[in-house]
């Protein structure tokens, strides 16, 4: 089955960065979401569902350099067809358009990243 292979960037404060990538049903494109970005500096994984990028299992949370935000660029996405995928495509577009309607709530709590 055809799916999309959606990547997402933490780049912390100090420049480190860490790669994260879900798997979408169907052709998943940055247009679908981005009307879910005007305004915004990029994502906050827990506000849609998905894993943060941010290994915070090997690394604390540093108040100078951390925050949940993840970088996601036009050129993140990627047609993969030896996978299965982990989500629909409907369900991607409408928990960007729930977290986009609520404010990205995560943007004030540093829980569930």
């Amino acid at each position: 089955m055809k799916c999309t292979e959606m990547f997402y960037m933490y780049r912390d404060g100090d420049n480190y960065k860490f790669l994260k990538s879900i798997l979408v049903s169907g052709n998943l494109t940055f247009e679908d979401i981005k009307p879910y970005l005007e305004g915004i500096d990029g994502l906050i994984p827990a506000d849609v569902g998905i894993p943060s990028a941010h290994p915070v299992d090997q690394y604390k949370y540093e108040e100078d350099s951390d925050h949940p935000w993840h970088e996601i660029n036009e050129g993140d996405f990627r047609t993969r067809t030896d996978v299965e995928a982990e989500f629909t495509k409907e369900e991607i577009i409408e928990a960007f358009r729930k977290a986009s309607e609520a404010g990205w709530p995560g943007q004030y709590s540093f829980e569930g990243w």
